[in-house]
């Protein structure tokens, strides 16, 4: 039974992720291939996830100019209904957070709301409405990262929530997979320094043929 409860539960999540998605209206300028989805599977893992909340399972997929990445947290055998995913999504820069169209949402947001609307992650962030529904509810998170690269979208799904189970947070995953992204990024661009420095200089070297007289 609780098998069958497990399968249901994912099956829950999957149809509610698509729901989600569904929402977003999407705009695409440039096409994420084999090489984006390298990059991102070094930085969204099982482990990644589990560092935050524990075991789960994991899928990672490269599909329609997406990178798409969905956790399902394995409950206690204490609270077997209890339902827990994150999904998150990658795409070209400004196909899920449009630069204009954030920059007049944000405009037109009161002050006292903007903190909360707009986070400071990435080059830029905001809110999505949450979604409730019969499988749980959704709260998300779209930003870009700050070298204008990629857009990223993380839903977390949340259903039948009782006592002292653990919780995830759109907010802290997308602020964790920023810092990995711009700490990756940094030692990408240092080593291209390095090499391209010892290439430009060469070894030092000393000619002996001369006289220092």
């Amino acid at each position: 039974m609780h098998i069958i409860n497990r399968h249901l539960s994912i099956i829950k999540v999957a149809v509610l992720l698509l729901i989600v998605s569904s929402c977003t209206v999407i705009d695409s300028v440039e096409e994420i291939g084999s090489e984006e989805f390298t990059l991102w599977n070094k930085i969204i893992t099982i482990n990644f996830f589990q560092s935050i909340v524990g075991n789960g399972e994991f899928t990672a997929n490269l599909e329609d100019e997406k990178v798409l990445y969905i956790f399902v947290y394995e409950p206690p055998a204490s609270a077997p209904d209890y339902l827990l995913s994150a999904a998150v999504e990658v795409r070209s820069a400004g196909t899920l957070l449009n630069r204009a169209e954030h920059e007049h949402v944000v405009a037109t947001t009161p002050l006292n709301e903007r903190a909360g609307r707009f986070p400071l992650v990435g080059a830029r962030a905001q809110t999505t409405t949450p979604f409730f529904g019969p499988g749980g509810s959704s709260f998300g998170l779209l930003s870009t990262t700050i070298d204008e690269l990629y857009d990223i979208k993380v839903n977390v799904v949340q259903s039948g929530a009782e006592g002292d189970l653990p919780t995830l947070d759109a907010l802290d995953i997308s602020a964790r997979i920023h810092q990995a992204y711009q700490e990756r990024d940094l030692f990408t661009s240092l080593r291209g320094f390095q090499l391209h420095s010892s290439v430009v200089t060469g070894p030092a070297t000393v000619d002996t043929s001369k006289s220092l007289i």
